[in-house]
């Protein structure tokens, strides 16, 4: 993706063709689907957990927003 961005003007991204930009979103969408099947569920986990569902001993801690002072 970052070659279609990086060191550009806001008027070239603009006028960028568009397909190629749109194959790349297309390819990161794919491998983001494939790693969180094989994540075992940690899609379903997360909105769980965003939703209130999942007790804070089954997270450990992991992927909490309030590490690092976010």
């Amino acid at each position: 993706m970052l070659e279609h961005f990086q060191c550009k003007t806001d008027e070239e991204i603009r006028k960028a063709e568009k397909e190629p930009i749109a194959d790349e979103i297309a390819d990161v969408v794919i491998y983001f689907t494939l790693l969180a099947h094989e994540l075992d569920g940690a899609v379903e986990r997360k909105l769980r957990k965003g939703r209130g569902e999942v007790s804070h001993e089954h997270c450990s801690g992991r992927g909490n927003s309030k590490r690092a002072g976010r």
